[in-house]
């Protein structure tokens, strides 16, 4: 788990991670694990920014914040959360 993210921390998706749009929410599935994920919208604003390559943390909360009538330090938290809960599922990674 990550402990105390910066907003210069960047992620990217996993290689073994396979993804598809229905009914306008992200649908994962981690192909070793063969386990499968749903996002909801803010997970998946953040999934399709990410899949046009890697992200820092400031990135993804500037996405965030102006898609959504957000504070930034709740954005933040929230975000971190989010991003914590799908690098230890193995479908995002944190580049070095």
């Amino acid at each position: 788990m990550i402990n105390h993210m910066k907003l210069s921390d960047t992620f990217t998706i996993a290689s073994d991670v396979i993804s598809t749009e229905m009914d306008g929410e992200s649908v994962l599935m981690h192909v070793q694990e063969g386990k499968y994920f749903s996002l909801n919208d803010t997970g998946s604003l953040v999934w399709q920014k990410l899949e046009k390559g890697s992200a820092s943390l400031e990135d993804l909360v500037s996405l965030i914040m102006q898609e959504y009538d957000v504070e930034e330090d709740l954005c933040r938290r929230d975000l971190e959360k989010i991003i914590q809960q799908m690098v230890s599922q193995g479908v995002l990674e944190q580049e070095a």
